[in-house]
């Protein structure tokens, strides 16, 4: 809470005070009033709550899958890579091809991975169509010369034609989850769900004081203000993780992910 309070901690209590003065004032003047001896049934309450409550379960779940199934398709990501570092490796050091060849295959590959990860991760990260577009056009591009060295080598006998399909189908799983990312990012939560959620949770909030001032008096302001952050909380953490890769605190870490990519790949095909 305290090491990293940007997370979202310090906006939730500064809304949570901001609440509990309200209701303060709210409760002073309902005790003060010829109404004191009117309220409404905490019964209701109750058949609200669960209402809510299986809103905010779902929006949770929903938002936690989207942040889930981005952590699978980078690390499916960085697996395709490794693999096709480790079969091409495997097929330069088979290989009785001058060695200098061998280096320029492997200082290409390199390059065009980088170039790839760099690229997706910029796409990702943009919130203009444009931009998105042109990065997506350039890191498909890479890709597509590396199939084209790939075609390359085994026509010239370099590599064979099953050692190129195993390769190419790597290539093709790149292409498939990077894509499963990009429509993550681009598919975002209907705004109306959330709407719907939101002003939800500020009625409940707003009216459960006059539920509560008769049985608990001024002390109602803390049940409010403790209700209050515990439903707002839910939907703040949702709010952050349904979009998980612009590099909040409770994002995805794409960089490292990127540079594990990077790493693992040159470590690979030995190359400093």
């Amino acid at each position: 809470m305290f090491s990293q309070p940007d997370i979202y901690v310090l906006s939730l209590i500064r809304n949570t005070l901001v609440v509990g003065a309200i209701t303060f004032v709210m409760n002073y003047a309902y005790l003060n009033s010829k109404y004191v001896d009117k309220h409404i049934p905490a019964a209701a309450y109750s058949l609200v709550a669960f209402a809510i409550g299986l809103s905010l379960a779902t929006r949770m779940n929903t938002a936690y899958e989207r942040w889930s199934s981005a952590g699978k398709h980078l690390k499916e990501l960085e697996n395709s890579v490794v693999f096709f570092s480790m079969k091409l490796y495997s097929v330069l050091k088979a290989s009785k091809n001058d060695s200098r060849e061998k280096e320029y295959v492997k200082t290409f590959i390199i390059e065009k991975i980088e170039n790839f990860t760099n690229n997706f991760k910029m796409a990702l990260r943009t919130d203009d169509d444009e931009t998105e577009k042109h990065h997506e056009e350039f890191y498909l591009e890479e890709l597509r010369a590396i199939v084209f060295e790939i075609q390359e080598l085994q026509v010239s006998g370099f590599i064979s034609p099953s050692d190129a399909s195993v390769m190419q189908k790597s290539i093709q799983e790149l292409i498939q989850n990077s894509g499963l990312c990009v429509r993550i990012k681009n598919n975002p939560i209907p705004v109306s769900f959330s709407i719907h959620i939101k002003v939800s949770i500020i009625l409940y909030i707003l009216s459960l004081p006059f539920g509560l001032f008769a049985d608990m008096g001024m002390w109602s302001t803390v049940m409010v203000m403790v209700l209050y952050y515990i439903i707002a909380g839910i939907e703040i953490i949702a709010k952050e993780i349904e979009n998980p890769f612009f590099g909040d605190p409770n994002d995805l870490p794409v960089d490292e992910y990127i540079k594990v990519i990077n790493d693992k790949c040159k470590s690979i095909l030995k190359i400093k």
